[in-house]
């Protein structure tokens, strides 16, 4: 019995960081869409989301998470903003080691 209740209080404490991911995605994409300005909380938005993308699915879909770390990299650089591109640029850095493509940003 007492197994029984530890096997099931470990699945409720596992569980609920896997089912969280998606709705974090979705209230960061919803964040997003509403604030339009070109500015660091727009940055840093784009990097919550990288960053919860790579966490939560890092082979799923490299090309995309690409092209936020773009945005948010050349957002961040435009702004001059380089915590943003510290970021932006660890977040790129991760994919190309997961695609297996260190050359492209050996620059």
């Amino acid at each position: 019995m007492v197994r029984l209740f530890l096997i099931w209080l470990l699945l409720c404490l596992t569980a609920g960081p896997v089912f969280s991911q998606p709705k974090k995605i979705d209230s960061l994409l919803t964040v997003l869409a509403k604030h339009l300005q070109a500015d660091t909380f727009r940055v840093n938005r784009l990097n919550d989301i990288a960053a919860v993308y790579f966490e939560k699915f890092p082979p799923d879909n490299p090309d995309r998470l690409d092209l936020i770390g773009q945005v948010s990299l050349q957002l961040a650089s435009k702004l001059n903003y380089h915590y943003g591109q510290a970021i932006a640029l660890g977040t790129l850095a991760g994919i190309a080691s997961a695609k297996g493509d260190m050359k492209q940003y050996q620059k």
